[in-house]
This record gives C-alpha cells, structure tokens and sequence, in this order.
C-alpha cells in the first residue's frame, strides 16, 4: 500500500465528495494504489477488507462506533478493531458471479433497497427467474459465496438485556472519518498559511509532528 500523504488524502476527498456512496468507495479505493478499473472488479468483501485496511492505515485498529438498541432504542457504544473485522470477513472459493464494486457503485442511485437488489439481481444473473422464492435461492448463494461482503456487529443492550444487530458499513465508515480528517488538514493549512505565508503543496508535505509544532507556535 503506498504511503497515504496529505496531498493524496485531500485529492481523494475532494473527489468523493460529489460522488454516491458507491463511487465513492472505489475512489476511496485509490489510497490503497488501486486504479478504478481494478477497484471495479473487486468482490464485494474484498473491497471492503481493503478500506479497512487503509483505515487502519490512516487512524490505527482501534474503531469506537455507536449503535441503538433494536428492542428500547438504548445508544450503545462499540469499540472493535480493524483486526476483529477482517478476522470476521471470510471468503470461500466459488464459480458463482459474486457482486463486486463496480456493480455496487452501478446501482448506488437505487431508490430503495428493493430496487437495488433488482438492479443488483439482474446484472449478476438476468436469466434469473423473478418468482421470490428464486431470487430468495440465488440471494443465499451469494451471500455464502461472499461472506465478506457483508459484516454484522452484535451487541448486548447493558438497558434492556436484548441483543442487536447492525450492519457494518466499511466505505460509509471509512468516509465519515477521512472527510473529518480532510477537514482538520485543511483548516490547519489556512492557519499556517496566513502565519507563514506557505502554500497549501508545502504545508501537505510537512510530517504531522512537525505540522503540530508550527501550529502550537502560533499561539504562544
């Protein structure tokens, strides 16, 4: 994986911020050397696996998150880490067409989940019959051929007892903290830029250490 500079950073959030989720995932994708192309052809948990190794990258293993109770709608706080996820993401050996990035950024415009299983269903196999109990068939099949691609955190509501499940949502997750940390760098380029006079290129180049050092300078 090359090294994830400010530069790259601000490049790529720039550019994800006008793209769905679904394209914006394969963009994300570029951090990691992956060109759109080949991001494209990538499973679904295979894409998945991978942002969560550039988050681990970019924030450590550590991943603090929070949940609401399915049964009392208790807040509940998770901690997991990047090394727990993946231990969770297997992927088993297959011949079937499994759903990879470019289908799930084709259908990113869906309406709703139901017509995005459609669209989904229709390019994986449009010789599939429309009766449910053939797509509900065909819908196990992938997900046992991809186990990966779709990961469940269960936890236990400390209110009511009651056990819930919610769906881990990597490139969501991911995004949310790269355009929090894209927004943080580029704050501290305006205050090092009116301080010093450097333009944007010099201050992306400087290491975080050093970066914090200018900034803490400037107010004392």
């Amino acid at each position: 994986m090359p090294g994830l500079d400010g530069a790259a950073i601000l490049s790529v959030w720039e550019r994800g911020s006008v793209q769905p989720l679904g394209k914006r995932a394969l963009t994300l994708l570029q951090l990691a050397g992956i060109s759109s192309a080949e991001a494209c052809a990538l499973p679904a948990g295979t894409r998945d696996a991978t942002l969560l190794r550039i988050r681990r990258r970019l924030f450590g293993d550590r991943i603090e998150g929070v949940a609401s109770c399915d049964a009392c709608g208790e807040e509940l706080d998770l901690t997991l880490s990047v090394a727990q996820l993946l231990g969770g993401m297997p992927f088993a050996e297959t011949t079937l067409r499994v759903p990879n990035a470019g289908d799930l950024a084709a259908i990113a415009s869906a309406g709703d989940d139901e017509t995005g299983v459609t669209l989904l269903l229709e390019r994986l196999r449009p010789d599939i019959e429309p009766a449910p109990e053939a797509r509900a068939e065909y819908e196990n099949a992938l997900s046992a051929a991809d186990p990966g691609a779709e990961v469940r955190l269960v936890s236990a509501c400390p209110s009511c007892n009651a056990r819930s499940e919610a769906l881990f949502d990597a490139p969501s997750f991911l995004w949310k903290e790269l355009q929090a940390l894209a927004r943080d760098m580029l704050s501290d380029v305006h205050t090092l830029a009116r301080a010093y006079g450097w333009d944007e290129p010099t201050i992306l180049a400087l290491t975080p250490a050093r970066r914090r050092f200018y900034l803490d300078a400037i107010e004392r």
